[in-house]
């Protein structure tokens, strides 16, 4: 959660950690929510499910090639044009790189919403089960980057 001056950032996330598993790859499920309001005049929710394939013995790819498949609904306001109620499709491709004590992610994902793009790219890295993480999102015409920390919750 963000809250800079009148700009503010929600996001919450639930996931299913490989909860479909197979020698040569896994399957993780989140569902999101977000909720953006960078001014009086734009402000951008919504709610979307992502799968996550990782393969992590690919034949074609290099190890640890994550596949994202998406899909959402938004609702847009904008300053001369409201867009309401729509679907987003989403696709992405990242890598996981085993690198010493941590486990670090970079993913690039693109939706298309009916009327615009969304782009979104993270470089994230988890130690002992905290994790942090530089992003951006470039909604329209809008830009955001920031910082994110959290902690992962196991069963």
């Amino acid at each position: 959660m963000s809250k800079f001056s009148d700009n503010y950032r929600f996001e919450a996330k639930l996931g299913l950690l490989h909860f479909l598993v197979d020698c040569d790859y896994f399957t993780d499920a989140d569902f999101n929510y977000r909720n953006i309001k960078i001014t009086d005049k734009f402000q951008f929710q919504n709610y979307t499910v992502e799968g996550k394939i990782n393969f992590s013995h690919p034949k074609i790819l290099p190890n640890y090639t994550n596949l994202y498949l998406g899909f959402g609904l938004s609702d847009m306001n904008k300053a001369n044009f409201v867009h309401t109620k729509q679907a987003g499709y989403m696709l992405g491709i990242g890598t996981a790189l085993p690198i010493s004590r941590t486990f670090s992610e970079i993913n690039v994902k693109s939706v298309y919403w009916t009327h615009f793009w969304e782009w979104k790219g993270e470089i994230k890295s988890e130690m002992r089960r905290f994790v942090v993480s530089a992003y951006f999102d470039i909604i329209d015409l809008s830009v955001t980057m920031g910082v994110k920390v959290g902690y992962k919750f196991h069963y």
